[in-house]
Protein backbone atom coordinates (compact mmCIF):
# COMPACT_ATOMS: atom_id res chain seq x y z
CA UNK A 1 0.00 0.00 0.00
CA UNK A 2 2.60 2.59 0.99
CA UNK A 3 5.15 1.09 -1.66
CA UNK A 4 8.45 -1.01 -1.43
CA UNK A 5 11.13 0.39 1.39
CA UNK A 6 13.86 1.58 -1.44
CA UNK A 7 10.35 3.53 -3.19
CA UNK A 8 10.04 5.46 0.36
CA UNK A 9 13.65 6.02 0.84
CA UNK A 10 13.79 7.51 -2.42
CA UNK A 11 10.74 9.74 -2.12
CA UNK A 12 12.14 11.08 1.49
CA UNK A 13 15.30 11.73 0.21
CA UNK A 14 14.48 13.81 -3.39
CA UNK A 15 13.62 17.12 -1.44
CA UNK A 16 16.94 16.77 0.03
CA UNK A 17 19.04 16.01 -2.96
CA UNK A 18 16.89 18.13 -5.49
CA UNK A 19 17.64 21.56 -4.16
CA UNK A 20 21.49 20.34 -3.76
CA UNK A 21 21.62 19.38 -7.42
CA UNK A 22 19.84 22.46 -8.40
CA UNK A 23 22.43 24.59 -6.79
CA UNK A 24 25.10 22.34 -8.00
CA UNK A 25 24.10 22.67 -11.33
CA UNK A 26 23.22 26.61 -11.55
CA UNK A 27 26.89 26.98 -10.06
CA UNK A 28 28.60 24.19 -12.84
CA UNK A 29 26.48 26.35 -15.73
CA UNK A 30 28.28 29.79 -14.19
CA UNK A 31 31.80 28.37 -14.38
CA UNK A 32 31.06 27.27 -18.03
CA UNK A 33 29.36 30.41 -18.70
CA UNK A 34 32.25 32.50 -17.10
CA UNK A 35 34.84 30.44 -19.02
CA UNK A 36 33.06 30.80 -22.61
CA UNK A 37 32.85 34.80 -21.95
CA UNK A 38 36.24 34.91 -21.20
CA UNK A 39 37.22 33.42 -24.26
CA UNK A 40 35.45 35.17 -26.40
CA UNK A 41 36.04 38.39 -24.98
CA UNK A 42 39.65 37.89 -25.13
CA UNK A 43 39.54 36.85 -28.96
CA UNK A 44 37.26 39.92 -29.45
CA UNK A 45 39.80 41.93 -28.03
CA UNK A 46 42.76 40.12 -30.04
CA UNK A 47 40.61 41.14 -33.50
CA UNK A 48 40.45 44.11 -32.36
CA UNK A 49 44.10 44.52 -31.27
CA UNK A 50 45.10 43.20 -34.56
CA UNK A 51 42.71 45.56 -37.07
CA UNK A 52 43.95 48.85 -34.81
CA UNK A 53 47.60 47.83 -35.20
CA UNK A 54 46.62 47.40 -39.03
CA UNK A 55 44.58 49.97 -40.20
CA UNK A 56 47.27 52.43 -38.03
CA UNK A 57 50.16 50.92 -40.43
CA UNK A 58 52.50 49.54 -37.40
CA UNK A 59 51.81 46.13 -39.53
CA UNK A 60 49.72 44.48 -42.11
CA UNK A 61 47.68 42.11 -42.84
CA UNK A 62 50.31 39.91 -44.62
CA UNK A 63 52.14 38.12 -42.07
CA UNK A 64 53.97 40.91 -40.65
CA UNK A 65 51.28 41.77 -38.07
CA UNK A 66 50.90 39.51 -34.72
CA UNK A 67 49.26 36.39 -34.94
CA UNK A 68 47.69 34.52 -32.14
CA UNK A 69 49.79 31.13 -31.52
CA UNK A 70 47.75 29.08 -29.00
CA UNK A 71 48.50 25.72 -30.07
CA UNK A 72 51.94 26.33 -27.94
CA UNK A 73 49.30 26.26 -24.69
CA UNK A 74 47.60 23.18 -26.21
CA UNK A 75 51.26 21.68 -26.88
CA UNK A 76 52.40 22.48 -23.16
CA UNK A 77 49.07 21.98 -21.36
CA UNK A 78 50.65 19.20 -19.48
CA UNK A 79 53.72 21.33 -18.50
CA UNK A 80 51.00 23.56 -17.10
CA UNK A 81 48.56 21.35 -15.40
CA UNK A 82 51.86 20.37 -13.31
CA UNK A 83 52.34 23.51 -11.89
CA UNK A 84 48.31 23.61 -11.55
CA UNK A 85 49.02 20.22 -9.12
CA UNK A 86 51.77 21.73 -7.21
CA UNK A 87 49.60 25.09 -6.93
CA UNK A 88 46.77 23.09 -5.40
CA UNK A 89 49.32 20.95 -2.93
CA UNK A 90 50.49 24.19 -1.61
CA UNK A 91 47.46 25.57 -1.22
CA UNK A 92 46.16 22.52 0.47
CA UNK A 93 48.41 22.31 3.00
CA UNK A 94 48.82 26.10 3.56
CA UNK A 95 44.92 26.39 4.12
CA UNK A 96 45.29 23.39 6.67
CA UNK A 97 48.20 24.93 8.87
CA UNK A 98 46.97 28.48 8.39
CA UNK A 99 43.38 27.64 10.19
CA UNK A 100 44.78 25.64 12.78
CA UNK A 101 47.47 28.99 13.78
CA UNK A 102 45.13 31.14 13.49
CA UNK A 103 42.64 29.44 16.09
CA UNK A 104 45.60 29.15 18.41
CA UNK A 105 46.51 32.97 17.63
CA UNK A 106 42.71 34.41 17.75
CA UNK A 107 42.29 32.05 21.22
CA UNK A 108 45.40 34.06 22.48
CA UNK A 109 44.31 37.48 20.82
CA UNK A 110 40.90 36.95 23.61
CA UNK A 111 43.15 35.79 26.58
CA UNK A 112 43.32 37.13 29.56
CA UNK A 113 46.62 36.88 30.24
CA UNK A 114 48.88 40.06 29.23
CA UNK A 115 52.25 38.96 27.48
CA UNK A 116 50.27 35.84 25.50
CA UNK A 117 47.77 38.73 24.50
CA UNK A 118 50.22 41.25 23.69
CA UNK A 119 52.32 38.82 21.41
CA UNK A 120 49.48 37.63 19.66
CA UNK A 121 48.63 41.19 18.66
CA UNK A 122 52.12 42.24 17.23
CA UNK A 123 52.11 38.83 15.74
CA UNK A 124 48.76 40.12 13.56
CA UNK A 125 49.18 43.34 13.29
CA UNK A 126 53.32 43.05 11.76
CA UNK A 127 51.93 40.35 9.32
CA UNK A 128 48.96 41.88 8.21
CA UNK A 129 50.64 45.51 7.63
CA UNK A 130 53.81 44.09 5.52
CA UNK A 131 53.58 42.91 1.92
CA UNK A 132 53.11 39.24 1.53
CA UNK A 133 56.15 39.20 -0.62
CA UNK A 134 58.97 40.40 1.87
CA UNK A 135 57.67 38.21 4.03
CA UNK A 136 58.52 35.33 2.13
CA UNK A 137 61.69 37.16 0.95
CA UNK A 138 62.96 37.13 4.42
CA UNK A 139 61.88 33.80 5.37
CA UNK A 140 63.93 32.15 1.88
CA UNK A 141 67.01 34.80 2.03
CA UNK A 142 67.06 35.68 5.41
CA UNK A 143 68.43 32.36 7.29
CA UNK A 144 70.86 31.76 5.58
CA UNK A 145 73.02 34.69 6.55
CA UNK A 146 73.19 32.74 10.45
CA UNK A 147 73.99 29.27 8.44
CA UNK A 148 70.34 28.32 8.30
CA UNK A 149 69.67 27.41 4.58
CA UNK A 150 65.42 26.45 4.02
CA UNK A 151 64.38 25.06 1.05
CA UNK A 152 61.95 25.97 -1.32
CA UNK A 153 58.83 23.86 -0.62
CA UNK A 154 59.53 24.26 3.11
CA UNK A 155 60.58 28.69 2.75
CA UNK A 156 57.08 28.77 0.61
CA UNK A 157 54.80 26.65 2.99
CA UNK A 158 56.44 28.17 6.02
CA UNK A 159 55.85 32.17 4.83
CA UNK A 160 52.43 31.53 3.08
CA UNK A 161 50.92 29.94 6.11
CA UNK A 162 52.40 32.72 8.58
CA UNK A 163 51.10 35.29 6.94
CA UNK A 164 47.67 33.72 6.18
CA UNK A 165 47.43 32.69 9.74
CA UNK A 166 47.17 36.72 10.81
CA UNK A 167 43.88 37.30 8.57
CA UNK A 168 42.61 33.77 9.33
CA UNK A 169 43.04 34.40 13.16
CA UNK A 170 41.07 38.01 12.88
CA UNK A 171 38.32 36.38 11.04
CA UNK A 172 38.29 33.32 13.59
CA UNK A 173 38.32 36.02 16.67
CA UNK A 174 35.28 37.92 15.44
CA UNK A 175 33.31 34.48 15.16
CA UNK A 176 33.88 34.04 18.68
CA UNK A 177 33.28 37.22 19.98
CA UNK A 178 29.92 36.76 18.24
CA UNK A 179 29.12 34.06 20.39
CA UNK A 180 27.01 35.66 23.21
CA UNK A 181 28.71 35.55 26.42
CA UNK A 182 25.62 33.96 28.79
CA UNK A 183 26.58 30.74 26.76
CA UNK A 184 29.66 30.56 28.04
CA UNK A 185 28.68 31.60 31.75
CA UNK A 186 26.43 28.79 31.65
CA UNK A 187 28.52 25.92 30.24
CA UNK A 188 30.99 27.08 33.53
CA UNK A 189 27.89 27.22 35.60
CA UNK A 190 27.78 23.57 34.56
CA UNK A 191 31.52 23.06 35.61
CA UNK A 192 33.21 22.75 32.10
CA UNK A 193 36.35 23.33 32.06
CA UNK A 194 37.43 26.07 29.56
CA UNK A 195 38.90 24.07 27.14
CA UNK A 196 35.59 22.01 26.85
CA UNK A 197 33.85 25.16 26.27
CA UNK A 198 36.03 25.86 23.88
CA UNK A 199 35.66 22.94 21.62
CA UNK A 200 32.28 21.93 22.73
CA UNK A 201 30.24 25.42 22.99
CA UNK A 202 32.46 28.35 21.30
CA UNK A 203 33.96 26.81 18.39
CA UNK A 204 31.26 25.22 16.73
CA UNK A 205 28.62 27.97 16.71
CA UNK A 206 31.69 30.12 15.71
CA UNK A 207 32.85 28.21 12.97
CA UNK A 208 29.25 28.47 11.37
CA UNK A 209 29.78 32.77 11.55
CA UNK A 210 32.77 32.34 10.05
CA UNK A 211 32.63 30.34 7.07
CA UNK A 212 31.81 32.02 4.31
CA UNK A 213 34.77 34.48 4.93
CA UNK A 214 36.99 31.66 5.75
CA UNK A 215 36.05 30.46 2.08
CA UNK A 216 37.32 33.69 0.63
CA UNK A 217 40.23 33.44 2.48
CA UNK A 218 41.11 29.72 1.66
CA UNK A 219 40.14 30.91 -2.58
CA UNK A 220 43.02 33.63 -1.56
CA UNK A 221 45.60 31.45 -0.79
CA UNK A 222 45.02 29.72 -4.22
CA UNK A 223 45.49 32.82 -5.84
CA UNK A 224 48.58 34.31 -3.74
CA UNK A 225 50.07 31.03 -3.98
CA UNK A 226 51.54 32.77 -7.03
CA UNK A 227 53.32 34.49 -4.73
CA UNK A 228 56.00 31.83 -4.20
CA UNK A 229 57.05 31.84 -7.64
CA UNK A 230 59.33 34.61 -6.47
CA UNK A 231 61.39 31.88 -4.85
CA UNK A 232 61.46 29.80 -7.76
CA UNK A 233 58.55 27.65 -6.07
CA UNK A 234 57.05 25.01 -9.64
CA UNK A 235 53.84 26.31 -9.36
CA UNK A 236 51.54 27.51 -12.01
CA UNK A 237 53.10 30.79 -12.50
CA UNK A 238 55.99 29.79 -12.09
CA UNK A 239 55.70 27.05 -15.04
CA UNK A 240 53.94 29.85 -17.03
CA UNK A 241 56.89 31.98 -16.91
CA UNK A 242 59.28 29.15 -17.46
CA UNK A 243 57.15 28.60 -20.65
CA UNK A 244 57.06 32.45 -21.88
CA UNK A 245 61.52 32.09 -21.03
CA UNK A 246 61.33 29.17 -23.98
CA UNK A 247 58.57 30.04 -26.74
CA UNK A 248 58.09 33.85 -25.61
CA UNK A 249 54.06 34.07 -26.40
CA UNK A 250 53.57 35.82 -22.98
CA UNK A 251 49.46 36.52 -23.99
CA UNK A 252 48.09 33.16 -25.09
CA UNK A 253 50.15 31.35 -22.12
CA UNK A 254 49.14 34.19 -19.41
CA UNK A 255 45.80 34.62 -20.62
CA UNK A 256 45.32 30.75 -20.71
CA UNK A 257 46.46 30.70 -16.64
CA UNK A 258 43.93 33.35 -16.23
CA UNK A 259 41.71 30.52 -17.38
CA UNK A 260 42.88 28.09 -15.53
CA UNK A 261 43.14 29.80 -12.21
CA UNK A 262 39.33 31.18 -13.05
CA UNK A 263 37.76 27.65 -13.78
CA UNK A 264 40.27 26.28 -10.33
CA UNK A 265 38.55 29.21 -8.08
CA UNK A 266 35.24 28.77 -8.99
CA UNK A 267 35.30 25.13 -9.20
CA UNK A 268 36.50 25.21 -5.24
CA UNK A 269 34.01 28.10 -4.45
CA UNK A 270 31.30 25.52 -5.82
CA UNK A 271 32.86 22.53 -3.61
CA UNK A 272 32.88 24.23 -0.19
CA UNK A 273 29.70 25.52 -0.62
CA UNK A 274 28.69 22.08 -0.99
CA UNK A 275 30.03 21.14 2.56
CA UNK A 276 28.46 24.14 3.77
CA UNK A 277 25.26 23.39 3.15
CA UNK A 278 25.98 20.19 4.61
CA UNK A 279 27.94 20.44 7.66
CA UNK A 280 25.69 24.01 8.47
CA UNK A 281 22.27 23.14 6.97
CA UNK A 282 20.20 25.82 8.44
CA UNK A 283 23.58 29.00 7.68
CA UNK A 284 21.74 30.39 5.51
Amino acid sequence: MGGSAPHRGAMMLAPRVAPVFGQSWQLLTSIVWVGLIFLGGTALLLLGVRQIVILAGIATSGGRGWTPHFEVVLQNLPFLLEGLLSTLQLSASVGVLAFGLGILVALARLSRLGPLYQLATWYVEVLRNTPAIVQLFLIYFGPPTVGVRLSVPVAALLGLTINNSAYMAEIIRAGIRSINRGQTEAASAVGMSYPQITRYVILPQALRVVYPPLVSQWISIVLFSSLASVIAYPELAEHAKRLDSRTFRSFEIYGAVTVIYTICTLSLALVLRLIERRVFPVAR
